[in-house]
């Protein structure tokens, strides 16, 4: 019987903090959403589910070296010798 109100409290906790990085989110806070939410170690069995939602919010607060998009900066910028 306390397993089933461990496992409870548990999945209770997975949710508000799940909750809680959403309504980050929904302000535009997503480092503050990403540093939230559950950690994978606490819920293995949500490991999809909370790196999705971590992928997703570094989307927003991190640009990867390897993407597609350029700027024009560097070609305004250049030093013409």
């Amino acid at each position: 019987m306390k397993r089933t109100r461990k496992g409870k409290r548990r999945s209770k906790k997975y949710k508000e903090c799940l909750q809680k990085a959403e309504e980050l989110e929904k302000e535009g806070k997503y480092k503050d959403g990403w540093t939230v939410l559950p950690k994978i170690t606490d819920y293995p069995e949500y490991t999809d589910t909370i790196r999705k939602k971590q992928d997703e919010y570094e989307r927003h607060f991190a640009p990867s070296l390897f993407s597609e998009t350029t700027t024009n900066d560097f070609t305004e910028n250049q030093v013409i010798s």
